[in-house]
């Protein structure tokens, strides 16, 4: 099986703008979790845990966006030996030498998705009250292009003290989690669905530097 090239960075590909792409939509796999469903049978909301799981993991929720990134790529499974040397940051125009099946990935089709349009959550701002304490969490979609994956999107939260969630120290990270971690995945499930938007591409500007 050969790696779908068409999701690799290329020496022609430029970083994205969250402001480009406003209208277009992040999808993120959800492995199998034995026959359940990922949507809440009352709400028909999107189930928190199938949001992120365990919870702190939602400071920096990592997703694809949609278009030249389909759903068979959410299929794609990196090999612990893959993940050493694809699951790395990269800049947007790094030539990276095809993945080889079943040294560096497999698939695994025993897993679904949810979609979430990034104009319903970027910018949108969380509020935290308790006794004389206020947190603002402001939610950010910023492109984090890696090695295996140029489309790869990071949803992260950057408090009003000017700290992101992902860059604090541990003991903070567990603190924020358990102060509005519950908020966060609440808000993604609000707007998260699993129909397909009618777009089936992205336009090449958007991505491409020539």
């Amino acid at each position: 099986m050969q790696y779908p090239n068409e999701i690799l960075p290329q020496s022609t590909f430029k970083s994205i703008s969250t402001k480009e792409i406003a209208e277009y939509s992040l999808i993120r796999h959800v492995d199998d979790q034995t026959g359940l469903t990922i949507l809440n049978e009352i709400t028909g909301l999107i189930k928190t845990e199938f949001i992120a799981n365990p919870t702190n993991h939602s400071r920096d929720l990592s997703t694809s966006l949609y278009g030249i990134f389909k759903i068979q790529h959410t299929k794609i499974r990196l090999t612990p030996e893959g993940k050493s040397k694809y699951s790395l940051d990269c800049a947007p125009n790094t030539v990276v030498d095809p993945p080889i099946f079943n040294t560096h990935f497999d698939t695994y089709q025993n897993r679904t998705y949810w979609i979430i349009k990034v104009s319903d959550i970027h910018n949108q701002v969380l509020e935290y009250t308790k006794n004389n304490e206020i947190i603002n969490a402001e939610c950010l979609i910023e492109h984090t292009p890696v090695k295996w994956n140029f489309w790869h999107f990071s949803i992260r939260w950057k408090f009003n003290d000017g700290r992101y969630w992902h860059e604090m120290e541990p003991k903070d990270i567990k603190k924020y989690s358990k102060k509005i971690g519950h908020e966060t995945k609440s808000l993604i499930s609000k707007f998260a669905h699993i129909i397909l938007p009618e777009y089936q591409t992205i336009p090449h500007p958007v991505y491409s530097s020539i």
